[in-house]
């Protein structure tokens, strides 16, 4: 059988606990995960995971595997980008690991420009709520939030991602404009919020929070971000999530001086993929697209 395709099953239902989350992960249905496993169980004659109704876990064998396993797959990784460095284009395959909820159109128009200048280059991109330090092992390229504790891993800042309360100019055209925070009570409120259930703050530029009562909530930022574009309400969003509205004009920032919080995004490498032509490809749109993004600020006056 193919080895690998079954190691890398293996390795991803170790690392996820859970092979419909590694074959989620995977982009393959579970039932091939299962059977990938079990068919480099059956070639090793050892069994690696032990399943109940809920978990799995590693059994001695398939601690080793798991420990030579990553190795291996670390190698191969490498080796990818060193044969595509041979070829004259930038090629081979950038896998890019980004923050759930990050601007759809920002991303969308990044790989339009990348695949255009490269066609030889495959990009894998995940969304994924993961820290970093869980990341590294899968990914050429990671986008982050605020700081990183892999110390061997270049951190590069690459844009402000502020968040700041919006709303449209139709909307404060019809509810008035809130000149402080006991004026949200007469404002309809959406909010990006993980949890269902859990109380929604937003916080304030002091380091306090501020409870609000949202008449809508979701973890999907692009879905609050087009509510207020429809003008239901004020919403606290990424600066990128809205940045082209916010230069034309018709959307505006309130609250300014009471709510928000200031954040950076950075673009995280090893430092072996310094010297990767497709990581440089990356790094060469990412400044192309923070340069466009500061003329913007400029003439939304947001800087």
């Amino acid at each position: 059988m193919d080895h690998w395709t079954g190691l890398e099953s293996f390795l991803r239902v170790a690392k996820e606990g859970s092979f419909s989350r590694a074959a989620d992960a995977l982009g393959v249905p579970r039932s091939t995960v299962s059977r990938r496993v079990a068919r480099l169980e059956d070639d090793l004659g050892r069994t690696l995971l032990e399943r109940d109704t809920r978990n799995v876990h590693l059994t001695e064998a398939g601690r080793l595997v798991l420990e030579r396993g990553k190795r291996m797959q670390a190698g191969l990784h490498a080796l990818e980008a060193e044969l595509a460095e041979l070829e004259g284009d930038v090629a081979g395959v950038l896998r890019i690991a980004v923050p759930v909820g990050l601007a759809e159109d920002a991303t969308v128009d990044f790989h339009h420009r990348l695949l255009s200048r490269h066609p030889l280059l495959r990009i894998v991109q995940q969304q994924t709520d993961l820290p970093p330090h869980l990341l590294v092992d899968d990914y050429d390229v990671i986008i982050a939030m605020d700081g990183f504790a892999e110390e061997a891993w270049v951190a590069r800042p690459i844009a402000p991602a502020d968040r700041f309360v919006v709303a449209t100019s139709s909307y404060l055209g019809a509810f008035g404009v809130p000149l402080s925070l006991s004026d949200l009570d007469d404002h309809r409120v959406l909010a990006v919020h993980t949890s269902s259930t859990a109380p929604v703050t937003w916080p304030l530029c002091n380091g306090g929070r501020l409870g609000v009562d949202p008449v809508f909530r979701s973890n999907d930022v692009e879905v609050v971000r087009r509510l207020m574009l429809s003008d239901h309400g004020l919403a606290l969003l990424p600066r990128g999530v809205v940045l082209p509205e916010l230069a034309a004009g018709g959307v505006q920032r309130v609250l300014v001086d009471e709510v928000g919080e200031q954040r950076t995004m950075f673009a995280l490498h090893s430092p072996q993929s310094r010297r990767s032509r497709k990581v440089a490809a990356f790094f060469a749109v990412v400044d192309e697209v923070v340069a466009e993004a500061a003329g913007m600020l400029r003439a939304a006056q947001l800087t």
